[in-house]
């Protein structure tokens, strides 16, 4: 979430004129990762820490708990995903080059939003033996 506002802030600022629907696609962004992160976006290891924390969450949403790691993720499985729209193709190229925008952000602030030392989870033999289950 706080990188999506960084974005849609970060737009504003630019006085673009696309920045209704810059909020438009990135509530899109965060309902999409949302939905699929559980199902596409987990690596079978992390399922087991999701499922703790669906359990101790149940009612946030997981784009306040998951970082940018996941979020890039969830752009390698839009592809797929959009096939399945029924926007016509004017309005793909317009969410097309929103997301362009989004990635260029993201790089723009890659520093902050990748570091490593934000990307963790328990390695521990109990947390590897229940995500082998």
């Amino acid at each position: 979430d706080d990188i999506v506002k960084q974005y849609v802030q970060y737009k504003k600022s630019k006085t673009s004129s696309k920045g209704i629907s810059c909020e438009d696609i990135s509530n899109g962004i965060l309902e999409y990762f949302n939905v699929m992160l559980g199902s596409q976006l987990l690596y079978k290891v992390e399922r087991t820490q999701y499922s703790d924390i669906l359990n101790q969450y149940p009612d946030k949403p997981m784009s306040q708990i998951y970082g940018s790691f996941h979020l890039l993720r969830l752009f390698v499985k839009l592809g797929p995903v959009l096939s399945f729209t029924t926007l016509d193709k004017a309005n793909i190229r317009v969410l097309i080059g929103h997301l362009g925008d989004f990635l260029k952000f993201l790089e723009t602030k890659s520093e902050d939003f990748f570091s490593m030392t934000c990307y963790s989870y328990p390695q521990t033999s109990e947390y590897l033996r229940r995500g082998a289950q």
